[in-house]
């Protein structure tokens, strides 16, 4: 199993942070990978909401990623995890207070499956560099988004 890690600062409120990461359609202002986002459930977001990334992988293979929302606990955490025919995926976002805003912590963990499980110590090694490119715009964005105050 590929794991990364990371840990960000906002001087959002953990409420406004949880509630702008929720609406994964935003993944796309922070991750330089992410093309596209729709949510594909309707109703508030919440426990259940699905969306549909498409990511471009190995340069410009563009690849879809179901998620769902697994665990809802505004406004601490939010579990987001998938699964396709190649790969299963579980991302855990915490929100905690720290007196100046909040830390996020994102910690995700992806599996290859079928024959492409071979290559789960390969993706071990890339995988947090992959973690590191998708949060390091978090911060920024939560900053600029008006959503997001």
């Amino acid at each position: 199993m590929a794991h990364s890690f990371n840990r960000l600062h906002t001087r959002r409120s953990p409420g406004a942070a949880f509630d702008f990461i929720s609406d994964f359609r935003h993944a796309s202002l922070w991750d330089p990978r992410t093309e596209s986002v729709r949510k594909v459930t309707d109703g508030p977001i919440g426990r259940g909401t699905k969306f549909l990334l498409r990511a471009r992988l190995l340069g410009s293979l563009g690849m879809d990623f179901p998620y769902a929302i697994v665990e809802y606990e505004q406004p601490r955490v939010i579990v987001f995890a998938g699964r396709t025919q190649f790969f299963e995926y579980r991302e855990r976002v915490t929100f905690a207070p720290d007196g100046t805003g909040t830390t996020i912590e994102w910690d995700a963990a992806m599996d290859l499956r079928s024959l492409l499980a071979l290559g789960n110590p390969f993706l071990s090694l890339l995988y947090q560099r992959i973690g590191d490119d998708a949060t390091s715009g978090i911060a920024r964005v939560l900053e600029d988004a008006p959503a997001a105050a």
